[in-house]
């Protein structure tokens, strides 16, 4: 048997600063088991109604992607039926430690999940004051944009990508 791993290294940006609508390109250096590095491109298309500041890209394997996917969906990370409960395992079992997955969160929450309801596309006022009511005890669904490439390796480690979006570049 051949051990077939690889650690996230190291990755970088072509550019930090972008305008909404913009790629996002990073090149990720894997350094598998013999120490042979691989570069992997992933190209992310921004949203053109991205608002202007600081973002965060986070890369790892799909199954921290999913993990965060779940916590940012409290609705699927704490189902109420079964359902919910199985579109969750259908998630974490459809993981793979091989694919190689570049997360950008989106900045404010998008809905809120309300005693196992989810109530999405809300405006960002509304989400404010119904998750800062400490009485609803409603929990802020959070959105984030992935790309994927599939590796021949079990990816280890993660990184973070840092850059500012203005419209005015």
């Amino acid at each position: 048997p051949v051990r077939r791993t690889a650690d996230i290294e190291s990755s970088e940006l072509e550019s930090d600063t972008l305008a909404p609508g913009d790629t996002l390109k990073a090149v990720v250096t894997l350094r598998t088991f013999k120490g042979a590095k691989q570069r992997v491109t992933l190209e992310l298309k921004l949203p053109v109604d991205l608002a202007d500041g600081s973002y965060t890209a986070l890369i790892g394997d799909e199954l921290n992607s999913v993990r965060m996917d779940l916590r940012d969906n409290p609705h699927i990370g704490m189902p109420q039926n079964a359902a919910a409960q199985m579109q969750m395992l259908r998630l974490l079992m459809g993981a793979k430690r091989t694919t190689l997955v570049m997360r950008l969160p989106l900045n404010g929450g998008t809905g809120v999940a309300i005693g196992g309801k989810t109530l999405p596309n809300l405006p960002a006022s509304m989400v404010q004051i119904l998750s800062s009511s400490k009485r609803t005890n409603a929990q802020t669904i959070y959105q984030a944009v992935n790309v994927r490439a599939e590796t021949n390796f079990v990816l280890q480690g993660a990184d973070t990508l840092r850059f500012t979006v203005s419209k005015n570049k």
